[in-house]
């Protein structure tokens, strides 16, 4: 249960199921109840799609270790779902997507240089309607290899880079938002093997800023429920009494 946010930025009241089904099968999800409001005046969508299971989950590619894609705010940051997610991160195409709780306006930086192919950052909607999931804005880059590093659900208007700009490691692309499929703000980074999106997805890791001498701290896979930052895994940050919220904002600060 959520919201639904217009372009306009009217929200309404919003309940999106995300169900699984095996070939002929049926599911009895239940009633809904529309009290006094018509019928024609309830928004439906749904989105069904063949789930393909990804053709090698666990492989990985020791040259795919890019760096944290907030490289300009000290966090940390919450993972809310990693490989293999069961909200959103069951598809081949995003079986190793990393969700990063971030407030809206923090800095998101190239996880790794290349060059801008793609920028969308013209949208405003947002929550957690079907019709949000392929309503993004987003960032594509072209890294080595042909490997495309993607930068979903980023604010409206906040690209400062261009198609066929040059980009550095850690370099700011953009502001974090909360537009397209979001029940949250965050940013969700992908890595794809070309510019197809319907690609199976690579697994990655990421390399903390500060190197390290053992060999097994010199990178890691987000894990979701983990907190990051540019140095890597941290601790949860302090929460904040009475109200129970962590005190962490875009900066870092308390």
């Amino acid at each position: 249960m959520g919201v639904s946010r217009e372009e306009d930025g009217t929200e309404t009241p919003c309940v999106t199921l995300v169900l699984e089904l095996s070939p002929k099968q049926t599911m009895d999800v239940g009633t809904v109840e529309l009290g006094s409001t018509p019928l024609e005046e309830i928004l439906l969508a749904s989105d069904v799609t063949p789930l393909l299971a990804h053709p090698n989950p666990e492989a990985f590619n020791p040259e795919n270790v890019f760096a944290f894609p907030m490289a300009q705010t000290p966090g940390p940051y919450l993972c809310t779902q990693g490989f293999g997610g069961p909200f959103t991160h069951f598809y081949s195409s995003t079986h190793h997507a990393v969700d990063i709780a971030c407030p809206i306006g923090t800095p998101i930086t190239a996880i790794g240089a290349g060059t801008v192919v793609e920028v969308a950052d013209s949208h405003a909607a947002g929550g957690i309607h079907v019709s949000r999931l392929f309503a993004w804005n987003s960032i594509l880059v072209a890294m080595a290899g042909g490997i495309h590093a993607e930068y979903v659900h980023i604010a409206q208007g906040s690209a400062v880079v261009m198609v066929g700009d040059t980009v550095e490691q850690g370099q700011r692309l953009c502001l974090s938002g909360d537009v397209g499929f979001c029940p949250s703000p965050h940013l969700h980074v992908q890595v794809y093997p070309s510019r197809d999106p319907k690609a199976p997805s690579l697994r990655f890791a990421f390399q903390p800023t500060t190197p390290s001498s053992s060999p097994s701290a010199s990178f890691y896979f987000p894990e979701e429920g983990k907190w990051y930052s540019h140095d890597g895994p941290t601790q949860e940050p302090p929460r904040c009494q009475p109200c129970g919220l962590f005190a962490v904002g875009a900066g870092g600060e308390a």
